[in-house]
């Protein structure tokens, strides 16, 4: 079985209701088994366009689903919950993300994985290191990238503008 993690992310409707509601839905799918996920931070939007504040996790679970299956079961999840596709931008009611697919290296018209911007991204980063020590970020980081990423992790565990709103149970 693999190794999967997602990120999620809403800063529409409730966010905090909406990205609950997402990982029980993923939580709920079949095949996903030891699922575990992050606290629920609040960020502000990585974006040029004036929105508000966004809600976001991270969760693992083990599956033997192929990706494309997994991806088609949570752009089902997206489309359910009343995701439209807009600009990368925009606000959304939920976006979820496949960061890692076990330690596979993917690349189609759809998919990139692992997640492209996931080391860029401070809000992935919090809740990833909250929930697991499992990966390996030496496949594909040179030394000093991961030296980076130690730091950044460290200051982010005294930052309060990526702070835990609510544990998810």
């Amino acid at each position: 079985m693999k190794l999967i993690f997602l990120g999620i992310g809403s800063n529409l409707n409730n966010p905090s209701f909406q990205v609950l509601l997402a990982l029980q839905k993923i939580q709920n799918l079949k095949k996903i088994v030891d699922f575990r996920a992050s606290s629920l931070y609040l960020t502000e939007p990585v974006s040029t366009i004036p929105q508000p504040d966004f809600v976001n996790a991270v969760c693992k679970f083990r599956t033997n689903l192929e990706v494309t299956a997994l991806f088609e079961q949570l752009c089902e999840i997206e489309i359910e919950m009343g995701k439209k596709i807009k600009s990368k931008e925009a606000s959304r009611i939920i976006d979820i993300d496949i960061l890692l697919y076990g330690d596979e290296f993917i690349q189609t018209s759809k998919l990139t994985i692992p997640h492209p911007r996931m080391l860029k991204r401070l809000f992935v980063l919090k809740p990833l290191k909250e929930i697991t020590s499992e990966i390996d970020f030496s496949t594909s980081q040179s030394k000093k990238e991961i030296f980076r990423l130690q730091n950044v992790i460290e200051i982010l565990d005294k930052s309060e503008r990526h702070r835990s709103v609510l544990p998810f149970k």
